[in-house]
């Protein structure tokens, strides 16, 4: 079951990753446009994202095979940090949505 969900996740990010560069090659049309306000919100929830889908690889890789050995502490403290960075990814996507999208020159 953890095998199946975990390809499910990969694919699931995989596609949001290509919809959100889309997105922002749209919404950021020149190097300038990083400068706005908008561009300040998507770097923000671009470090989220990417801090919970190397804490998730990590999770993954290391820490999920050691549960059967050792019992599921360092994976319980693991999943709670990705829980916490990916609730900050949601209020970051909000704060982003409230601002206009930063059109090039």
């Amino acid at each position: 079951l953890l095998r199946r969900l975990g390809r499910i996740g990969v694919v699931a990010v995989a596609v949001l990753g290509a919809t959100g560069f889309a997105m922002a090659r749209l919404h950021l049309q020149g190097p300038d446009s990083w400068a706005s306000s908008y561009g300040a919100a998507l770097s923000v929830k671009l470090v989220l994202v990417a801090g919970a889908v190397a804490l998730a690889a990590v999770n993954r890789r290391w820490l999920l095979p050691s549960v059967r050995s050792r019992g599921g502490r360092r994976l319980a403290v693991g999943v709670w940090t990705e829980v916490v960075l990916l609730s900050s990814v949601l209020v970051a996507t909000a704060v982003l949505g409230n601002h206009p999208p930063a059109h090039g020159p």
